[in-house]
């Protein structure tokens, strides 16, 4: 296996995992406004800068 290739293989693994922590982090923000957004439960208040 030649440089090029290692280095390819490993940027397309490297962006597969951002991807997955990204779907994480869109889940957790989404699951967050909609804790926001419901009136019961509300624990503590919107953080500033929403």
């Amino acid at each position: 296996m030649n440089e090029t290739t290692r280095v390819i293989a490993n940027t397309k693994t490297r962006s597969k995992k951002i991807s997955k922590e990204v779907t994480r982090w869109d889940s957790a923000v989404i699951a967050g406004r909609r804790h926001e957004a419901s009136p019961i439960g509300q624990a503590e208040p919107p953080s500033p800068g929403h």
